[in-house]
């Protein structure tokens, strides 16, 4: 199973010149109404720290979200699409913008109902050796805009809000784009790529 359509001229353009874009309707329904309910069922999901590794202590005024760390190689069987997908999304940003992306993080995150939040933030420090790009899948079912939960992009032309609704995808420059995700009032799913490269467009 693959995205339903490639990578578009205008989206390499659009992550070249503002660094982000989206797509609303990316998956095929199979893949995302199997994802949705894999998402929501998963048993594994733990409080988050800022950073990745036990050492660091949890700061709940920072970001409210619970995770849980995928491998490709062994992630649930109602998420292998989406991992499939995001994967053909990695080779075609190589080869259509020349990113050099090779290694992958996957992680499933859910910001429970009752105001959790994200703070704003970047990916990636600038000038480091880490992550170049984030690709965001969401798999939230019926989401109202009373749900909140938007993720909001501060880019240089302002703030874009995006509904974290299910099959919409967001992908932008992990150094570059400042983001921030708003306080959610009903259970918000979604599953995040982090991809390492060489290069940036």
């Amino acid at each position: 199973m693959t995205a339903t359509a490639a990578l578009r001229p205008a989206e390499v353009d659009q992550l070249g010149a503002v660094g982000w874009f989206e797509r609303s309707d990316w998956l095929e329904a199979a893949i995302f109404l199997r994802a949705s309910g894999a998402a929501s069922g998963h048993p594994g999901y733990s409080s988050t720290d800022v950073g990745r590794g036990a050492h660091v202590p949890q700061r709940s005024a920072v970001r409210g979200d619970e995770r849980v760390w995928l491998e490709a190689d062994s992630a649930p069987v109602g998420l292998q699409g989406i991992v499939l997908a995001l994967d053909s999304l990695r080779l075609e940003l190589n080869r259509e913008a020349g990113l050099g992306l090779h290694r992958t993080e996957l992680q499933l995150a859910r910001y429970r109902a009752g105001h959790a939040h994200y703070q704003r933030h970047t990916d990636s420090l600038r000038g480091r050796a880490g992550r170049r790009v984030t690709a965001i899948y969401y798999l939230n079912d019926h989401w109202l805009p009373q749900h909140g939960g938007c993720l909001r992009l501060h880019l240089p032309s302002g703030a874009v809000d995006l509904s974290p609704r299910l099959n919409r995808l967001v992908v932008f420059l992990s150094e570059q784009v400042e983001h921030e995700v708003l306080a959610s009032r009903a259970n918000r799913y979604a599953l995040t790529a982090w991809w390492s490269g060489s290069a940036v467009c």
